[in-house]
């Protein structure tokens, strides 16, 4: 049998706050230092021995950058862009301000990957969904996405030719859709 385990325990303490602008080699020189037992000591400190006794082999995963974000990024869009495309009529456009927006927001030492998939495809939703119940559109009207920047608060947008429909970065973070509208 085969398990793995993964948690974000300890990325505090291995990279720093500014870990997502560094460069391939910074990367692999702290990878390199930080060898199974030194991992294990950080594991010590933070899980019961009965966990890390249990473990056969510790490695350290790769930080994800501001590139590796954007990404990430990209990927989500497509994903919810055939979603949107195939069940709504919808031809869905990102603007590389988007891209550009949730890589410079998004911190790797704060909840992880998982997290910022999540968060991403969430705060989409959310625009697209609001959009969707508040503009009468034509079937396969271009409907773009972009953020947008007002007196230093940032925005994300959906539009088309039939209208626009706007939330602030602060209130994306406290809605959620449970529903996608592509659904």
């Amino acid at each position: 049998h085969l398990i793995v385990l993964t948690s974000n325990e300890g990325d505090k303490e291995i990279f720093p706050e500014d870990a997502k602008d560094w460069n391939q080699k910074k990367i692999q020189e702290t990878l390199d230092y930080w060898t199974d037992s030194k991992l294990r000591e950080l594991l010590d400190q933070s899980l019961p021995d009965s966990i890390v006794n249990r473990i056969d082999k510790v490695s350290l995963a790769n930080i994800i950058t501001k590139a590796v974000a954007k990404n990430i990024s990209k990927l989500i869009y497509e994903k919810i862009r055939y979603r949107y495309e195939s069940k709504k009529d919808i031809q869905l456009v990102f603007n590389d301000s988007v891209f550009e927006g949730f890589s410079d927001a998004y911190n790797p030492l704060d909840r992880g990957a998982r997290n910022f998939v999540r968060s991403l495809e969430n705060q989409i939703d959310t625009v697209l969904v609001r959009y969707l119940g508040r503009v009468q559109r034509k079937p396969n009207e271009v409907v773009s996405l972009e953020i947008i920047q007002k007196e230093g608060k940032y925005s994300l947008v959906a539009g088309s030719a039939s209208g626009s429909f706007e939330i602030p970065f602060a209130d994306l973070d406290r809605v959620r859709c449970s529903v996608s509208a592509a659904d």
